[in-house]
This record gives C-alpha cells, structure tokens and sequence, in this order.
C-alpha cells in the first residue's frame, strides 16, 4: 500500500492563468473539464518561505523526478508531494484478502474468548442498535475467535449492544479492537528548520487563527437535516397486542394468538420453535433465529419474563432469512409503546458506536452582507468544496478575505475512467 500511497500518473499542463481581486472580493470559478465525476476546489494562501531551500531537502527522498521550480512556483510543496513517489521502505504485498476494506459499509473487527473449554469457532456474533432507527449485524468467528462485523449506515454516535448468540451464560467474552492506532509507527522524519522568514509566517498565522476563534461564535458551521433512509420491507405478520385480551404472561400470548411460534421447555430454559408454512416443508432448518426486543437481540426466557402490559406489536417471520453469512429460520420482533426498551436490559456488550457525522454547510461569509462590514476576515483557506458530476454550468464561488497575498487555486478532479486532472491557476488579493 505504502508504494501506492501517492498518485504517479501524469501530471497536467500548469496554467499561466492569473486572478486578480481586491480584500473581500467576491469570485465565481468554472469548472473547464466537464467529463468529471467528482472534482474538489482548494484555494489556499501561497507560503512566503523561498522554495529553494525547501526542494533540495524534498528531492533527496523522491524516487520518482525531482520537483521542479517552475512546478512548484503554482501551488505549495506539500500540494506536489501528492503528486509524487517516496522511497517508502518495501512491504510485502498481500496475495488474497478477506474484505475490501471499508468498501461499502464500516468494518468493526473484534474476537471473542471463551471462559471455560467452549470451542469459538463458528460462533454467531451480533451487533444491535435499539430504538426506532435500529440496525442489525451479525458475523461468524473464525478459528482464532476474531470477527468482522459489516455495519450498515448509522447516522450519528448510537448505543450499541454486541453478543455472542444464545450466550445467556457469559461463557464468552467480548473484544472490540481499537479502530485507530494507540501508538504511532516509527517513522524517520527530516529535521526541523526555522529561518526567520518561516517564523515570520508562523507568528502571522497565530495572529489570524486568534482573530478568528475569538468570532467563530458569528462564524459557525449548520447542520443539515439528514435525509431517511429507506428501510428494507420485511414481510412480517404484526399482532398488534391491544386488538387482543392482553394476558398475564408473553407465554400466553403466543399459545392463545401466535400460532407460528410454538414454546418450549427445558429446566428452567424456554425455547420458540418456529413453524414454517406447508410451502416451505421442503426446506430444512438451521434452528437458527433471531429475537429482537426494540430492536437489540435478545433471548427467549428475557423476552418471556418480560411484562406483557408495556408490549406494543409482536411481529413474526416464519420463513428463510439471510443476514450476512447467517441463515436464519425466521425473526420474532418485540416493540415497546416508545420503542425504548422500557425497562429491558439487553445483555452483551454495552458499546458507543461513532457512526456518520451529518452533513454539514460550511460558514463562508457574505460581504455584500452590511452586518458583516465590522467582523473580520482573517482566513487564509478561502474554499475547499468537492461537487459530484460538475459541468459546464457548474460554478465554484468565494469571497475573498482581509489578508492579501497570492493563493493557489487548484482544482482536483477524476475522470469517470478514473483519470487525475487538475487546473491550477494563481489568484493575487491586493
């Protein structure tokens, strides 16, 4: 991975194009390539350090050809390094892999070990979020107890509860490993220098981050309304409990109104036995279920000692059903009135899943605003905005700020073919 970490493709024409603008000047950017499919605007103020001194440095570790000056006289250094290939120390390539890795959903990796002499291979792992937004994963440990689980879009941090099915006992214990590094790697890194040109440019940008955090209170960023997303229909028979005598017991209820699910019992242990319908004869079951109490996995004798008064809807599916690699005979689903669990304590993992952060629209000011005339501008970061499928209408626009100076302006994209292009041009605030 680390040999790919940077692009090596060929790189575009420079564009000699210059802009010119006045401090909180407004400014619209077209895009010229409109066979994009994604492209990422980036204006960002020019380092007044001499390049000079930093390129020698640089190209004693490049590989590929050494920056030029007239490259790097557009666009900032670091810019260019993305551009360019590092002699990383060579790793071993993989051969085969299990998972692409976070292609599609999140991954949560974990293993599981066991507290007496149980076997942790082949064990069912589920993962649940309660509440009217519930989400469901399940995942099977490999030899070694560890697991992958492929969780779907959760909008939001959500609590989360992670078992191993039927583990009434605790004879498993759970780990979740971190999702980020404790620790750095040891990397060789170049030595600090400070001239006095660059700590002249340090102390300036301490001054305008300190103008600016001290009016972030009229500069805030808004949360935009998530979009819901559409659930997947499962074809449940719902009893709704109040269109039923409501008896003492969940028990009796499945005896007197539930006809697919039979009880029964062992000991002290209760077990549902779910009944397919003639059609379905032919197929032969895993004895594998799911109960779902609001949305979190449970057990039968939870569920069962549970009152019926504060169920809602009783929800069956009594047919074949896939989740992951796990094929399931069929679901029972428990809803409480506010689907909040309302007194159940689910078992399992008690886990905070950081999940998608919402949509945000950045601040960006509004100088032919007058109430904006006496707040000050001190950004030097003017735009950094990606537009999906742009055309030849499409239009990128800022206003410039109180600090003058050059600024990059480089425009990103990728072909539908997955080809780099890029447009840079210099915009001069004066």
């Amino acid at each position: 991975m680390a040999e790919r970490l940077f692009y090596n493709g060929g790189l575009s024409d420079l564009s000699e194009q210059q802009l010119v603008s006045v401090p909180r000047g407004h400014i619209e950017f077209s895009v010229l390539d409109s066979n994009l499919s994604v492209s990422t605007m980036m204006v960002n103020k020019k380092s007044e350090q001499p390049r000079s001194l930093r390129l020698n440095q640089i190209n004693s570790k490049l590989i590929s050809p050494p920056l030029q000056a007239k490259w790097t006289k557009y666009t900032d250094i670091n810019t260019w390094l993305l551009f360019s290939k590092v002699d990383w120390p060579k790793t071993s390539s993989l051969k085969s892999f299990d998972y692409l890795p976070e292609y599609r959903n999140d991954l949560l990796q974990g293993f599981i070990k066991a507290n007496g002499d149980q076997s942790v291979e082949n064990q069912i792992i589920t993962f649940s979020v309660p509440g009217k937004e519930e989400s469901l994963s399940l995942a099977k440990s490999d030899s070694a107890g560890g697991f992958l689980l492929n969780i779907e879009y959760i909008d939001g941090d959500r609590e989360a509860y992670i078992s191993v099915l039927n583990d009434d006992a605790n004879l498993f214990e759970i780990k979740i490993e971190d999702e980020f590094y404790k620790e750095y790697p040891k990397l060789k890194s170049w030595p600090l220098s400070y001239d006095s040109l660059l700590v002249k440019e340090i102390v300036a940008n301490s001054i305008h981050l300190q103008v600016e955090n001290a009016y972030h209170h009229l500069k805030k960023d808004r949360v935009l309304t998530s979009k819901k997303k559409e659930k997947k229909e499962i074809n449940f028979r719902i009893f709704n409990v109040d269109d039923y005598t409501r008896f003492p017991t969940v028990r009796d209820s499945f005896i007197e109104y539930i006809p697919e699910i039979g009880i029964s019992k062992s000991d002290n242990d209760y077990d549902f036995e779910i009944r397919w319908p003639e059609s379905l004869k032919g197929y032969r079951p895993t004895g594998i279920y799911l109960v779902l109490f609001d949305g979190v996995v449970a057990s039968p004798q939870e569920v069962l000692s549970y009152s019926p008064y504060n169920i809602k809807t009783i929800k069956i599916l009594a047919e074949r059903y896939y989740i992951g690699p796990v094929k399931l005979d069929g679901l029972i689903f428990f809803t409480t009135m506010d689907e909040d669990l309302y007194g159940f304590e689910p078992h399992g993992l008690n886990y905070i899943y950081k999940g998608m952060e919402s949509e945000k629209q950045y601040y960006t000011p509004n100088h032919n605003d007058p109430r904006e005339i006496r707040i000050p501008d001190r950004r030097t970061m003017l735009l950094f905005e990606t537009k999906s499928h742009p055309d030849s209408n499409t239009k990128y626009e800022l206003f410039t700020s109180d600090i003058p100076g050059e600024y990059d302006v480089m425009l990103m994209g990728l072909s539908a073919s997955g080809e780099l292009t890029q447009e840079i041009r210099t915009l001069v605030v004066e």
